[in-house]
């Protein structure tokens, strides 16, 4: 099982989308459910276009993307960023299409 940290800047992230989102009290709570996830299942997420080796798993609201990488070697998840997807500067799960 991997041990998941969280870098500052995800949780300077989750602070400010806490705030500027109005998140509920038991946001940290559910957060953390959600993260925990990545102990066991780290490579299950799908890797991020042009960011690779990061994945991004969603929730635990729909709009919120957590930016992580797994070290095998040491057996660590560190999640680096938190990001509402709504926001045109937020990373995708998917290829852009191409213009053909």
């Amino acid at each position: 099982m991997a041990e998941v940290r969280l870098a500052q800047d995800a949780v300077a992230d989750l602070e400010e989308l806490i705030a500027t989102h109005g998140l509920p009290h038991n946001t940290k709570p559910r957060v953390r459910r959600r993260l925990s996830l990545l102990a066991t299942f780290h490579e299950g997420a799908p890797l991020l276009p042009g960011r690779e080796p990061c994945r991004g798993l969603l929730g635990p609201w729909p709009w919120m993307l957590w930016v992580y990488r797994y070290d095998a070697e040491s057996e660590i998840v560190e999640v680096a960023r938190v990001f509402d997807i709504r926001t045109s500067s937020a990373p995708t799960l998917t290829e852009p299409r191409s213009a053909a």
